[in-house]
């Protein structure tokens, strides 16, 4: 063998040597930042990471000790954690909500349905704003120090909340507080330009993932961080909510400080790489500009509407769905619910890694597919879940063919007190009801009910249900030796056109404040129904909802979907499939978003981010509104997700082609409408020859002492 060929099998041992040993996240390259400073992680030409799992933690016992290396870990800790404590702070006031909206006598601030949907509408619509306008800031100023301007500017919201007195102070402070939730572009910013393309998709699905689950997190610890200060402060309802807010605002500031340790870029920052030369200096103006006229990032911005935008939307409407359709307990409705929250864990991130393994073997061509295919099964995943329920009765359906199989009978759940489930008298039997009707003076005809029958007048909508209880209605103290088992003397029995009401609706009407006007109920309340001592009462509770269950003897078996134990786990399986892909898509856009526009990385990267809560409100206030049945909506937003993702067809890059074409195959077509100059670098594209030769000396000196 000669000399040459000995001297190339060295080299190719070398680096094969080289690459195990990075892959386990050594620099045995010893890379060099431009002013001489030793990487601690491998990185590329650009002086990018190139590894994020294997240099996560520390390699020492217990091994989840977070590796906050300078630059690239301490960034995506550092955005993790920021972004973390604003989705935190954000939804920390719904966590507190059933406190917040008691009356001022309990301690609350006495709100209304609608000051709280208000409150949540302007949390969003602020960090609409605000997310568009933190992109440019990125590109002007760094994401690190728009970062740290976003944490504090979400406090002062914070501290107003904690000294708020009505609904005033709640709905600003928590405009103020979704400014800081723009942070998700910096977080995303940030990390694109510390970690190489070959994994900027995992870097920013995980750090995005992992800062959503504030959002979950805050839903399950501050009810229980108000507990705990209730019980410190002799059960001060007023005081102990409003000294929880110490906590998102330590949040805060701890953050804060992570994020200002770090630096912008991987071989510094923005101030001293200018004065270097290695980097250029933007214009704000252009780099909008350039952002704004580029058509791959409208279509990423309506694609992302419609995954983060849901994720948002179903926060919003999947603890509501399980409580009102199932029937299940509030506490139990909140767990089923965050289920999409807790996805975060993993499903982001799983999207990251399948666009990088997709660009890996296909190109970007691979990473435009997979961000389809995943997003058309999430809108499919959507549509399911609305199929499960949308044939069954509900709390906002009931249909004469429903009511004409047969009888009609059912109790109650939402939480009422001394309550005990039974059948109506009569079930399956309508002539045992008849005996006990005989010689009743009740106008039957005029209340609109069918004497001789268990189910509506002239077989029309409606459900009828039952419960015994121990409560006796205002105004009737007596029970005639009737109604249930022993310890329940009380049976009541409803009558109504829907399955489920708001409590001022039963028993006969209630007086609209905003009218001024007494308007009839939708049903009645009957005590001892189907006997001579009948008498219409107000059902004796303060529930907001009542739901009426099928309780029938019908071989067809219950109807009303609350009792169908099978279609709930039915439904929960979707859920996790759904929620999966919803993620999944969220990750895969942003393994995208930093090749769309170099030289506006920031303004895309914020475009996008707006475009998901933007989504979140079509989605909560549009297709899923408040008079609209929940599963219907989730058919129609399965329809519109599936649909605009036909627009993932229109991606093209010059350069690497789209989903149907190669590159270069729709000629001097260019997406990017707005050319930027030559000298129009990104923010993070350095030339290090350029980079002064006395300031990297002097720069190599400091790292040595």
């Amino acid at each position: 063998m000669s000399d040459q060929s000995r001297m190339e099998l060295l080299e190719q041992e070398i680096a094969t040597l080289h690459l195990a040993l990075e892959q386990k996240g050594m620099n045995t390259k010893m890379t060099k930042d431009v002013f001489g400073r030793t990487f601690a992680v491998p990185v590329d030409d650009e002086h990018k990471a190139t590894l994020l799992f294997p240099v996560m933690f520390n390699n020492t016992f217990p091994y989840i000790i977070p590796n906050v290396a300078q630059p690239h870990m301490r960034a995506f800790w550092a955005a993790t954690f920021g972004f973390f404590s604003t989705f935190f702070s954000v939804f920390a006031p719904a966590a507190l909500m059933p406190t917040l909206k008691k009356d001022k006598s309990d301690g609350g601030l006495d709100l209304t349905p609608q000051d709280i949907a208000d409150s949540g509408a302007l949390a969003v619509s602020f960090t609409i704003i605000m997310r568009i306008l933190a992109g440019p800031l990125c590109d002007k100023f760094g994401a690190r120090w728009t970062f740290f301007g976003l944490l504090w500017i979400g406090i002062p919201g914070i501290v107003l909340l904690a000294f708020a007195e009505g609904a005033t102070e709640l709905k600003a402070a928590r405009a103020i507080i979704g400014l800081s939730l723009a942070s998700f572009v910096t977080c995303q910013v940030w990390c694109s330009q510390m970690f190489a393309k070959s994994i900027v998709g995992t870097a920013n699905a995980t750090a995005g993932g992992w800062g959503n689950l504030g959002g979950g997190v805050t839903q399950l610890v501050m009810p229980l961080i108000y507990e705990g200060i209730l019980q410190s402060q002799d059960q001060d309802v007023d005081k102990s909510w409003r000294l929880c807010m110490i906590v998102p605002a330590a949040l805060h500031v701890i953050s804060s400080l992570c994020v200002i340790s770090g630096q912008d870029l991987p071989d510094g920052n923005y101030r001293e790489l200018e004065k270097s030369g290695a980097k250029n200096k933007t214009s704000g103006c252009k780099t909008a500009m350039i952002g704004f006229s580029n058509i791959n990032a409208w279509i990423l911005f309506i694609g992302y509407a419609f995954c983060f935008g849901v994720e948002l939307t179903m926060n919003n409407k999947g603890v509501l769905y399980f409580y009102k359709y199932y029937g299940v307990p509030q506490r139990m409705a909140g767990i089923y619910g965050s289920i999409f929250g807790l996805m975060n864990i993993f499903a982001r991130s799983w999207g990251g890694i399948l666009s990088d393994t997709m660009n890996a073997k296909y190109g970007m061509r691979g990473r435009i597919w997979a961000m389809w295919v995943i997003q058309a099964l999430e809108g499919l995943m959507c549509i399911i879940l609305g199929l499960i329920s949308i044939s069954k009765p509900s709390p906002t359906r009931m249909y004469k063919d429903q009511a004409s199989l047969g009888p009609w009978t059912g109790g109650f759940s939402g939480g009422l007190t001394d309550v005990s489930w039974t059948k109506a008298k009569g079930a399956g039997d309508c002539s045992v009801l008849e005996s006990f009707l005989a010689g009743n003076t009740v106008d039957w005809a005029g209340e609109g009910l069918a004497p001789y029958t268990c189910a509506p007048a002239n077989d029309g909508d409606g459900m009828w249900g039952q419960f015994n209880s121990t409560l006796a209605p205002s105004g009737y103290p007596y029970t005639y030796g009737l109604g249930g088992p022993d310890g329940y003397p009380y049976t009541y029995t409803i009558t109504a056109q829907k399955g489920a009401w708001d409590y001022d609706e039963i028993g006969g009407g209630y007086f609209d404040t905003n009218t001024n006007e007494q308007v009839p109920g939708i049903g009645g309340v009957w005590l001892n129904y189907g006997t001579a001592q009948v008498a219409k009462v107000v059902l004796p509770t303060v529930e907001p909802f009542i739901m009426v269950g099928d309780y029938g003897y019908r071989p067809e078996g219950d109807e009303c979907v609350a009792n169908t134990d099978g279609l709930l786990g039915t439904a929960l399986t979707v859920m996790v499939f759904f929620s999966i892909f919803v993620q999944m898509s969220e990750g895969l856009h942003f393994g995208i978003v930093p090749y769309v526009s170099r030289p506006a990385l920031g303004v895309v990267s914020g475009m996008v981010g707006a475009g998901g809560n933007l989504g979140a409100v079509i989605g909560t206030r549009g297709i899923i509104a408040p008079d609209v049945d929940v599963d219907a909506g989730f058919i129609i937003l399965g329809a519109v997700i599936m649909a605009t993702s036909v627009l993932f067809f229109g991606i093209y890059f010059p350069e690497h082609g789209g989903m149907l074409f190669k590159k270069g195959a729709l000629g001097s077509y260019d997406p990017q409408l707005y050319k930027p100059d030559d000298a129009d670098r990104g923010s993070d594209q350095m030339d290090y020859s350029a980079a002064a030769p006395a300031q990297k000396t002097n720069r190599a000196v400091e790292a040595d002492m």
